[in-house]
């Protein structure tokens, strides 16, 4: 039972000097002996230090707590036995208590008995203190608390303070020491089992607790990567590059397939950053330009912007308005130095030794073409003597030695001799033919051993450009017209040759056309690409000539035009603001616009790091890689087959022409020789493609009475499979060891309807046969050829358009019209659907193939392209960040993510 307030079991009184340390020690273990777990303490003993409070009356409160006390215990020393407290403690005792309800603790000294005396020995008892001599009518049993020598002895796991604390307890309860003891042991043991209980309980508490947080924190990333997913491809068209952070930062946060899907895709697609700090330019008819050195190490920008409400007096820019960046880390511009000190400057060209850079501006009352030499780009020099332009010049151009600066002057042209850019001497002044006047004078190319200069001509009574004439300027002193002008019935905004001048590109009004200039003097017309709606500004070519960017007044669109008859459109138009800007780095890598009002807020130049995985290849359906991994095999929905070049991936070059002129139905190569097999009209082929520009035909078989849908390669070499649907011949597999001569092994099925496609895994022991009809794969066990036998069904529920095993065999993907679905196929009868397919969606082909290392996707489209997609993700990751830098801002981070601190995916 608990004790009344005030009420205490047992009164101790020591020495305060000696017992000072031990005295509390003793105390606690007397309340904790034997103690039930829900109560705070067995056993309410009163000690002076720890159960009075300030008071007035010292004495009094210790008299009080002496009649609240059943027991005594006395800790006995020499040291109490002279104390006077202790002295009166015990005198109170033995006035108003019984001696028999005094406990003596010895600590320290003798306690002797006098047997003849029956009292206690006073000679030899130098603990006992002298009030309590004559007290007791027999020998007491005292406690023996002498061996505990220091207070960090009193260790309640010693057994001798465990029994000295169980005869005082004991006592003092009034039952025996045996069975205090038993009560404490089943007392430490019940309350050591509700104390693991309870740590137990507190620890499945903890767990589910951790659990219950990690699944709060799994569920809110899940809803955070779903948003920035959601939100990312509405950005994608306007702001690309932010989109293809969003798609890292989620799927960092938490992985999905459609996330893993847009950073795969991701790599087809061109990524850009701004350039820092660049001045939000006033007015809405602000426009930047830029020019890359030479080497593409270094890019000057030049902004202006008119007045009011539209084209009018040019303003310059506050503190000037051309800048020099160093873009060696395209990601990551640094400006090189300050602005240069000019006012609005319309037009730049770069001298191709790129030491030189030739900048028209506006000073009061005229227009100067000022030369600067860069040969240091962090200390620009202005050189003297800048050539005087009487009108308004639209553009500069340097012939590609560097010696001759072209202008447009007093509605003509003039050659310069800049040999030395310090001195620059004019040349001639070169007049159009009668009744018209020069508009623009463009870039000089070399062609056939000529210079050839490029001029827009527009009649004297027409601000209309509408024609393009070649000049010769070979020799500077005589230049003279080549061949006949191009005629154009509307205005022409641009011209451009190719790097090497053999097209030129033209655009009037809202139609690029390009022209074969084989012979200059007879420009021939290639079929004219679509029109615009919105009209084009500019083109500019890619330094490999494959790729044609035209701009227009709020995008720039990327061409494929590696067949110039048949241009084909790369990607989605790249936001920009307006069209000066376009133009190439010498790499080919980088792009710079001008950004976009909703992408871009600052108005100024963006880099656009391109892709080099992406390229047309004549309206390709299928795609196959050569056993290298250098050659690319595509199959147009025509039947057309070429050979590519894509041993530096970023080289995309025909080898030879079409294979044949009729029709392939399907076309395969061999895994570790030089063989092409083709299957066409009911007969199929062998290629020797040593020489893949020269192939040469090896031996002929008939297949059937249908076309071979399909034909595949075992990985040995030694077997080919040939899948058809239109005959009782169905899939056939014949033994090509001896490509001259080829021998049938098995026709292991018969398909009346249906496209067939056909795969291998890489050990050649099984068979994936895909019906778009049926919406099945049947898998077969090949590992005997000439007694195939079926395996498991796969049933993806969808048009079948192409399938390709993973490398490693494990994984086969099945490609409908729309998507593509991963199966596990590590046991051929029981295929399993993954959880995470490479989602390929209808714009992005019906086609695929591995690569051999197995990193490479290659995806054949609709759309006429092919790209290569690296399946890595980590390696998307790093393209996106390496081209777009820290775009993602604190301010935009608080507007998508602002659930989180700020933490961007690109530091």
């Amino acid at each position: 039972m608990a004790k009344p307030p005030g009420e205490y079991d047992a009164f101790m009184s020591y020495s305060h000097a000696l017992d000072g340390e031990l005295a509390p020690t003793l105390q606690r273990e007397l309340e904790r002996f034997a103690k039930p777990w829900y109560r705070m303490r067995a056993l309410r003993v009163f000690r002076d230090n720890a159960s009075l409070s300030a008071n007035p009356g010292l004495w009094s409160s210790i008299e009080s707590a002496l009649e609240a006390s059943r027991w005594f215990v006395l800790m006995a020393s020499p040291e109490a036995a002279t104390s006077p407290w202790v002295a009166r403690e015990v005198a109170w005792w033995l006035d108003n208590r019984s001696p028999d309800r005094l406990l003596v603790v010895v600590t320290s000294g003798e306690f002797a008995w006098d047997e003849a005396a029956q009292d206690v020995d006073r000679l030899r008892s130098t603990a006992v203190p002298p009030t309590l001599i004559g007290a007791f009518r027999e020998e007491p049993r005292w406690v023996n608390l002498r061996w505990v020598r220091a207070p960090e002895h009193a260790d309640r796991a010693d057994p001798r303070m465990r029994e000295c604390v169980a005869d005082i307890a004991a006592a003092i309860r009034g039952i025996p020491k045996d069975q205090v003891i038993g009560e404490h042991v089943r007392r430490h043991r019940s309350t050591m089992r509700i104390a693991r209980a309870a740590v137990t309980t507190m620890a499945v508490l903890l767990v589910l607790a951790l659990v219950a947080a990690g699944i709060a924190m799994v569920q809110r990333d899940t809803a955070i990567a779903n948003q920035l997913t959601t939100t990312a491809n509405q950005l994608r068209d306007a702001d690309p590059s932010l989109a293809a952070q969003l798609d890292v930062l989620s799927n960092e946060m938490h992985p999905t397939p459609d996330g893993y899907g847009n950073l795969i895709k991701g790599l087809d697609l061109p990524l850009g950053t701004a350039l820092p700090g660049e001045a939000q330019w006033a007015g809405d008819w602000s426009f930047h330009r830029a020019v890359w050195s030479p080497d593409g190490k270094l890019l000057a920008t030049a902004g202006s912007n008119w007045p009011g409400d539209g084209p009018g007096e040019l303003m310059p820019a506050s503190g000037g308005s051309v800048r020099l960046w160093d873009v060696d880390d395209r990601a990551r511009p640094v400006l090189l130095a300050p602005p240069l000190p000019m006012v609005s400057v319309p037009s730049m060209v770069w001298s191709p030794d790129g030491n030189t850079l030739a900048a028209l501006e506006r000073t009061p009352g005229a227009w100067l073409l000022r030369l600067w030499d860069l040969s240091d780009p962090t200390r620009p020099t202005a050189l003297p003597n800048p050539l005087p332009i009487v009108e308004a010049p639209s553009s500069a151009a340097w012939s590609p030695d560097g010696n001759i600066l072209v202008t447009r002057e007093d509605q003509s042209f003039r050659l310069w001799d800049v040999s030395v850019p310090a001195q620059p001497r004019p040349l001639r002044l070169v007049q159009p033919p009668s009744g018209f006047i020069i508009q623009s004078v463009h870039s000089v190319v070399r062609n056939q051993n000529r210079l050839i200069l490029t001029t827009v001509e527009s009649r004297a009574d027409s601000r209309l450009a509408e024609r393009v004439r070649l000049w010769d300027i070979s020799d500077p002193a005589r230049p003279s017209p080549v061949g006949e002008p191009l005629a154009f019935t509307g205005s022409v905004r641009s011209a451009e040759w190719s790097p090497d001048g053999n097209v030129l590109a033209t655009v009037e009004d809202e139609s690029l056309q390009l022209w074969d200039m084989s012979d200059p003097a007879h420009p021939v017309a290639l079929p004219q690409a679509p029109e615009f709606t919105d009209g084009i500004d500019s083109v500019s070519w890619s330094p490999n000539e494959h790729v044609l960017a035209t701009g227009e007044e709020l995008q720039v669109r990327l061409w494929d035009v590696t067949d110039r008859a048949r241009p084909v459109l790369l990607s989605r138009p790249l936001p920009a603001r307006a069209s000066n800007a376009v133009t190439w780095s010498p790499d080919g890598r980088t792009l710079a616009t001008e950004g976009s009002a909703e992408g871009f807020s600052t108005g100024g130049v963006r880099l656009w790091n391109m892709p080099a995985t992406v390229f047309a290849a004549g309206d390709a359906t299928s795609v196959q890689w050569s056993s290298d991994g250098k050659t690319l095999v595509t199959r147009s929905r025509y039947g057309q087959v070429r050979l590519w070049d894509v041993s530096g991936r970023s080289l995309r070059v025909p080898r030879g022409q079409h294979l044949t002129d009729s029709e392939v139905d399907s076309v395969a190569w061999s895994p570790n020789r030089p063989l092409l097999a083709t299957g066409e009209n009911g007969i199929w082929r062998l290629w020797d493609v040593s020489d893949p520009a020269r192939p040469l035909p090896l031996a002929e078989r008939s297949q059937g009475s249908g076309a071979a849908n399909s034909m595949k390669w075992s990985p040995d070499g030694n077997t080919l499979a040939l899948a058809e649907s239109r005959s009782e011949e169905g899939l056939q597999l014949w033994d090509v060891s001896d490509p001259a001569n080829p021998v049938p092994l098995a026709q292991p099925a018969a398909f009346t309807s249906g496209f067939l496609d056909v795969e291998w895994s890489p050990d050649g022991n099984a068979l994936a046969v895909g019906n778009s009809k049926a919406g099945t794969v049947q898998l077969w066990d090949v590992s005997s050829p000439d007694h195939p036998v079926p395996s498991g069904l796969i049933k993806p529920n969808l048009g079948i358009y192409g399938m390709a095993w993973s490398p490693e065999g494990q994984t086969l993907i099945v490609n409908g019209y729309d998507e593509a679905h991963s199966w596990d196929v590590s046991d051929w009868s029981r295929p399993v659907p993954l959880s995470q397919p490479l989602a390929t969606k209808a714009e992005h082909g019906a086609m695929v193939a591995w690569s051999p290392d197995g990193r490479t996707l290659a995806v054949s489209g609709r759309d006429m392209l092919v790209r290569l997609w690296d399946t890595d993700a980590e390696t998307a990751v790093r393209r996106i960040c390496s081209a777009t830098g820290n775009i993602l801002t604190p301010e935009q981070w608080q507007r998508y993510v602002p659930q989180l601190s700020y933490d961007p995916p690109c530091p």
